[in-house]
């Protein structure tokens, strides 16, 4: 089959790993794919495998005025409809909805299926309203709105059962070689993961953690990851007196060799999708806690087995989870014991079984 995925860039962030872990599965089971990109190749952080059709568009160039803001989305409409159509695919599946929305009115006529893939929870995006109106105005359209968590599919039951799908993303090669940026000092390390935006709660964590230093002199907190909220991060270390006990060591290409000498993972996110840096981090035998936030947390850890789920923004009960097993080796041994079970839950294999298996319920050329 002839897939052709798109997508805002290959920047680092989580939709952006999701499309290239799943475009491994699919070349390796044969099928022919192209990944076009609306803005240019200069920006990209991931790497896709050997194989994959690469169309970048370089169309990220935005005009301030929102009548040339018009005009680019329309001149960005044409070009993905053209290089769409040369890529002579079988099926679309367009990730994220800013981007669904374009693909749909782009093909609009085309007999081309889309396939829109939602990542995260709908009913908290900080999106515009006209994109909004623009989603329910173009997703009744689609071949099918995939949800990456049951609970994220819930907020599109305005759309009929056969216009949706839950598939869980794959969990990411997290056994590739790396470094380990720890140094070899004997400290106990909490991490976390993420995008340094909003979104990911690091404003919250940061002053939990600095609730505890003192009870545990032995612990660190180290956050992986790079973007906008960095000065603002710095300032409360700073201003918490973190410094030697909070490391920002910005993002790495991979993390997981790190993930996997940490003693526990810390998930902080005001709302997700489907966190694959938790699936992830179960994978590598690393005990959890997070915020029971809307959505994904509850899909992925058994509260009390594989790791702790906390109340979303309940800042208290997630400092008394990280005292709990930051004073408990043993029961952090016995659940990092269990959370490798997560291997077999959100494997590659399995995802791309179950898209394969979507695929063959949609009207092909």
């Amino acid at each position: 089959m002839r897939i052709t995925f798109t997508i805002g860039s290959l920047q680092v962030g989580g939709a952006e790993h999701v499309l290239v872990t799943l475009t491994k599965g699919l070349t390796g089971a044969g099928h022919h794919l192209t990944i076009i990109t609306m803005f240019g190749a200069e920006s990209d952080f991931f790497t896709l495998p050997p194989g994959v059709e690469r169309v970048a568009l370089a169309l990220d160039k935005v005009s301030p005025t929102p009548f040339h803001a018009v005009a680019n989305n329309v001149r960005r409409m044409w070009a993905l409809r053209r290089a769409i159509i040369d890529s002579k695919p079988d099926v679309v599946v367009a990730h994220i909805f800013e981007n669904g929305v374009l693909n749909l009115l782009a093909l609009c006529g085309s007999k081309i299926p889309v396939v829109v893939l939602e990542q995260t929870d709908p009913t908290l995006q900080q999106s515009k309203g006209s994109w909004e109106r623009l989603r329910r105005l173009t997703y009744p359209w689609a071949a099918k709105i995939v949800s990456s968590s049951a609970g994220m599919d819930e907020k599109f039951r305005w759309l009929p059962d056969a216009k949706r799908a839950v598939i869980y993303n794959p969990m990411p090669d997290i056994d590739e070689p790396g470094e380990v940026i720890f140094p070899d000092d004997g400290r106990k390390r909490l991490i976390g993961v993420a995008r340094l935006v909003y979104q990911k709660g690091f404003d919250l964590l940061i002053p939990m953690f600095a609730r505890l230093v003192d009870q545990h002199p032995d612990w660190d907190l180290w956050i992986i990851g790079e973007g906008e909220k960095r000065q603002e991060l710095e300032a409360l270390v700073a201003q918490n007196n973190l410094q030697n006990r909070v490391f920002l060591p910005g993002k790495k290409n991979n993390p997981f060799p790190t993930v996997k000498a940490a003693d526990l993972f810390v998930l902080s996110s005001r709302f997700e999708g489907l966190p694959g840096v938790l699936i992830a981090a179960l994978g590598c035998g690393i005990p959890a806690i997070s915020f029971d936030c809307p959505s994904g947390p509850a899909e992925i850890i058994h509260h009390g087995v594989d790791g702790l789920l906390i109340p979303a923004e309940d800042t208290d009960a997630f400092i008394a989870a990280m005292d709990k097993l930051m004073r408990d080796e043993v029961l952090r041994k016995q659940m990092g014991a269990k959370a490798i079970k997560a291997r077999e839950r959100f494997g590659l294999d399995r995802a791309v079984q179950e898209w394969e298996k979507l695929f063959k319920t949609l009207d092909t050329k």
